[in-house]
């Protein structure tokens, strides 16, 4: 059923309509007819008829290029007619002088007309196709030109182009003269109707001619252009390739026939090579068309007559290049080769029409282009007139084609589409997959990391060195295996798209280097790497999302690393007017070029050799560049093999109004919270009791931020203390501040929350005063990071209120409970009285009772008041007066002078007025540790010096004294070990006790042989 509607439609289209149009070409009245060089329109309605062939008997004169002047009454002689030729035709028969026929030569001819009326009218005349070269004449006027005919070759100058003319006529009667001459082409003469009419008859002619050339060569370029883009994208398809070039063929052929547009787009051509362009497109036009047929439409044809048609395309391109007169030659063999090629390609129409594998569109357009050269090979060897059909044919060649490939690509598409449909439930199928197995195993990877880092310290005993290799390639394995699943969920997370949420806020882009760095630092694996910060000074903060340029930079630096074996990474930034552009760069291995651009693809690895290791899974860098991509930025590399590389990205500059996420959240968390005014430097409870429930120094560099933690934390009815940087947290606690609690942000500028909690650990050790650390960043790496710098505990970005309430509580009361701790175990010790002292003292007043009564209860006065001194639980307060130490002071010095004599002396330097406050038990030790420690190591004894001077700052206390001294390492030992062995109350517990109360211990000068000088200062206003 198919096979029979493809072969009734293309019947009706394409074969009924050219044969209509033949017949009404046949049936159609026919104009008057020239007779004896006279044609007689004078009943020829040319207002309603419109133009008329001047067909029949013109008078010819061979070898005469003659003019209007040669007729008339004037002229010398008159010109000898040598025949009457019927035109159109050629003049091959009737050129020869002898009967021999020739294409060659010149001459005239001539017809004369009979027109209506005789009034004074403009008529036109048309010329199609002259060969070669000719002049017309209306009467006395020459109208038009084509070329230039001369009775010489050499001056001769073919060319045949279609021509219009035009002249006032007087009366009814008008000699028309053309001058033809043809020294190239195999057949000369008038081969095409001379048309002649009413001026306006003959415009419209031109005009509609005209534009039936152009819709023809547009039908012929416009799909044969869009085929061949469409080949270029599917290489395979050679049908479209064929179709293509026959298109461009057929466009060449419609611009150098008929009205031979080409001379109006290339002017100065030679008629010569329009003569050769008709044979090459023709040739090869024929050709691409029974190529089309043959293998991509109808099957494959016969392999032998493809190859013999295709050499003759090659052949004629060849001779193209021969004159044409040599050139021209070749017609009759052209003429063999199209009736071969049409033949031929009718033969496969018939074949596969009988098969039936076509659709009806494809019928359609193959036999309309099969018509149109049939039709256009009728007009060129047979005169016929198929302009209008062919236009016809054409739009339905074009039409047809367009439905086909447009339903094809269609079908094309839906079928994509459904495949990519299928792939993206699979993908995602994919993609879920992963995420869910990888969040699995986040569990029993943390679990066996943990569990080989526990026995690598030891937790079942000590290991060999090959137990020991084993369970750290264990661990390093499960880390980086935990790497891959982290990288996995993040890959998840970006390819569903808006799933991740990136919290823009201005960030400081110094700080949340210097905190990654932190971390890349312990990755390094002891190679000899060195890290450089190049900033500007004015570098603006950044628009971002603090944890995600975090990651960034961490995927950077660490790629870094890892293709580093030893060298400097570097990490840069410059700026322009939106952005900055940050730069990571090293001195590795670099990557080679033809690596670089599928760098940025998921699991695209470099494939290199190197020594640092095992390449990573390729996420890292897909990751980092989809990260840079959603914060607004782009990333690009740079890299030469052996040199290094360079990672460069931008990110758009902070701009005043940019929304800063996370002192948002915090902002909102407090929302419901009472609101209490920020003071300058400290924040008194709200509801104004004197008493505090502790003191936190708060450490951030953003306003917002620490207006909403002053908010939160007055409302336990903590005293606040703010910082606006890290160094002047550390001047406050210098101060004598006294903080129970610090909390501080891990991103500020200058000096980062991580390198304060470092500073505060080298006075205060985490039990006298805990470190709460905010941070966004919660990655394992980043929280061990923070412990490792001392901190106490973390919380993480955005903040909830009732979790960091909850945890400053339970900060500041583990501190307390510490202190209190520290200060029984203090007062306990200080109760406790060495035994060797107390038996020293016992055996002094024993011995003194027998020869100075006096004297022994001077001493056991001294006793009592010592005793009762140490064993007062009033100690376990944080002050004490100077004069109850010094009379503390003093008990201890007399027991002592009474049993070491002349050996011990001692000396103070005290003012009168000794009622400034400091630490119990902070001079009567020292002292001890004088005489024991440093005079009594001499033979002949020393001095102890004592001063204590109270000023504007405070009051300074010096114990000195002339005995044996200590080396410097002795020195800084005493104040790092952990206190004396005798359970006394150590040098290094008052250091602590100076430290936790003030902020400054105690200082050191010894000398060996010199002796050595202790001093401590206590702020005026204490604590």
């Amino acid at each position: 059923m198919v096979r029979r509607l493809a072969a009734v439609s293309a019947l009706l289209v394409c074969l009924l309509l050219p044969a209509y149009s033949v017949y009404l070409s046949l049936s159609s009245e026919r104009g008057p007819v020239a007779s004896a060089g006279l044609i007689n329109l004078s009943h020829w309605d040319f207002d309603d008829k419109g133009t008329v062939a001047l067909n029949g008997e013109w008078e010819f004169y061979r070898n005469q290029l003659l003019t209007p002047a040669s007729f008339s009454s004037h002229a010398a002689e008159r010109p000898r007619r040598t025949a009457f030729a019927d035109l159109p035709g050629t003049w091959n028969s009737y050129m020869g002088e002898d009967g021999e026929a020739t294409p060659y030569g010149y001459g005239t001819y001539r017809l004369r007309v009979r027109l209506p009326g005789n009034g004074s009218e403009t008529w036109g005349i048309y010329t199609d196709s002259i060969r070669l070269s000719c002049r017309v004449y209306l009467n006395e006027w020459e109208v038009a030109s084509c070329g230039r005919p001369d009775s010489s070759p050499e001056r001769d100058k073919a060319a045949n182009v279609p021509e219009v003319g035009y002249a006032a006529v007087n009366g009814n009667e008008v000699d028309i003269l053309v001058q033809v001459s043809n020294y190239l082409y195999g057949s000369g003469g008038v081969v095409s109707p001379i048309l002649f009419g009413e001026q306006n008859s003959v415009t419209k002619l031109r005009e509609w001619r005209t534009l039936q050339d152009l819709i023809l060569v547009a039908g012929f370029i416009v799909p044969a252009v869009y085929l061949l883009l469409i080949y270029r994208n599917r290489r395979q398809e050679k049908g479209l390739l064929h179709l293509g070039a026959f298109g461009i063929s057929g466009a060449f052929f419609a611009l150098t026939h008929g009205e031979k547009l080409i001379s109006d787009v290339l002017p100065g051509l030679p008629y010569e090579w329009i003569l050769k362009l008709q044979l090459i497109s023709t040739t090869f036009g024929y050709y691409f068309l029974l190529r089309y047929c043959a293998g991509s439409v109808l099957g494959r044809g016969h392999r032998t007559l493809l190859r013999v048609m295709g050499g003759f395309c090659l052949l004629s391109l060849v001779l193209s290049l021969l004159p044409y007169g040599l050139y021209g030659r070749l017609e009759p063999i052209m003429f063999a080769y199209t009736l071969c090629a049409i033949l031929y390609t009718l033969y496969l129409v018939v074949r596969n029409l009988r098969n039936g594998r076509r659709s009806v569109l494809e019928w359609i357009g193959m036999q309309s282009v099969l018509v149109i050269i049939i039709l256009i090979t009728m007009s060129v060897f047979g005169g016929w007139e198929t302009r209008t059909t062919v236009t016809f044919e054409m739009l339905v060649f074009v039409l047809s084609q367009g439905i086909l490939l447009a339903g094809r690509f269609s079908r094309s598409f839906r079928d994509v589409e459904q495949l990519s449909n299928r792939l993206l439930t699979l993908d995602g199928l994919k993609d879920e997959f992963l995420a869910s197995t990888s969040h699995e195993l986040k569990t029993p990877l943390h679990g066996m990391i943990n569990m080989a880092d526990s026995l690598l310290q030891g937790a079942a005993g000590p290991l060999n060195d090959k137990q020991a290799r084993d369970l750290s390639m264990i661990s390093s394995t499960g880390r980086r295996l935990s790497l891959l699943v982290r990288d996995i969920l993040d890959l998840a997370q970006l390819k569903n798209g808006g799933t991740m949420i990136l919290r823009r806020r201005a960030v400081q882009l110094p700080a949340v280097a210097a905190s990654v760095l932190e971390v890349v630092k312990h990755t390094t694996g002891g190679r000899r790497i060195a890290f450089a910060q190049r900033w500007p000074e004015d570098l603006p903060p950044l628009e971002a999302d603090e944890d995600r340029l975090a990651q960034i930079l961490y995927n950077l630096l660490g790629n870094a690393v890892k293709y580093t074996p030893a060298g400097e990474v570097t990490i840069s930034a410059r700026t322009n007017e939106r952005e900055a552009i940050v730069t990571v760069s090293d001195t590795g291995i670099g990557i080679p070029a033809n690596k670089l651009d599928g760098i940025f693809l998921s699991f695209e690895r470099l494939g290199v050799e190197h020594e640092l290791g095992e390449e990573g899974t390729g996420l890292g860098l897909s990751i980092t560049k989809r990260l840079v991509e959603l914060s607004g930025g782009r990333i690009w590399v740079e890299s030469t093999v052996g040199v290094g590389t360079s990672f460069h990205f931008t990110l758009p500059l902070a701009s005043a109004g940019t929304e800063i996420s996370a002192e948002k959240q915090l902002a909102a968390a407090a929302e419901t919270e009472a609101e209490v005014p920020l003071l300058p430097e400290e924040s008194s409870p709200p509801n104004g009791k004197a008493v505090t429930e502790g003191t936190v120094l708060i450490v951030d560099d953003d306003p917002v931020n620490l207006q909403v933690l002053v908010n939160l934390l007055s409302l336990d009815r903590y005293k606040v203390l703010l910082a606006e940087s890290g160094e002047e947290a550390l001047r406050t606690l210098r101060g004598g501040a006294g903080a129970d609690l610090v909390i501080a942000d891990w991103m500020m500028p200058g000096m980062s929350g991580l390198e304060l909690c470092r500073d505060i650990r080298k006075r205060y050790p985490p039990s006298e005063l805990p470190v709460l650390l905010l941070t966004a960043r919660t990655r394992p790496e980043d929280v061990l990071a923070g412990f490792r710098a001392g901190i106490n505990d973390f919380l993480g970005k955005p903040v909830d209120s009732g979790e960091l309430r909850a945890r400053a509580r339970t900060l500041i009361q583990l501190r307390k409970s510490v202190q209190e701790t520290i200060r029984t175990e203090m007062a306990f010790l200080q109760a406790q009285i060495k035994p060797h002292f107390l038996f020293n003292a016992l055996n002094t007043i024993m011995a003194t009772s027998q020869v100075d009564t006096d004297m022994t209860m001077e001493l056991l006065g001294e006793l009592s008041r010592y005793l009762r001194g140490s064993f007062d639980f009033r100690n376990r307060e944080k002050l004490t007066t100077v004069d109850k130490e010094i009379e503390l002071v003093r008990s201890y010095l007399h027991l002592e002078q009474a049993r070491f004599g002349s050996r011990l002396r001692v000396e103070f330097e005290l003012d009168e007025d000794r009622s400034a406050a400091i630490p119990p038990l902070t001079i009567q030790p020292i002292v001890e540790n004088a005489v024991r420690h440093g005079v009594m190591g001499k033979v002949e004894g020393g001095t102890v010096r004592i001063s204590v001077h109270t000023g504007n700052e405070g009051t300074t206390v010096v114990v000195s004294d002339d005995g044996t001294g200590m080396t410097e390492e002795r020195a800084a030992n005493l104040l790092s070990g952990p206190g004396e062995a005798a359970g006394g109350v150590g040098v290094i517990n008052i250091h602590r006790r100076l430290l936790a109360l003030f902020g400054q211990g105690l200082l050191i000068e010894s000398e060996p042989g010199r002796g050595t000088t202790v001093r401590f200062s206590v702020p005026r206003e204490g604590v």
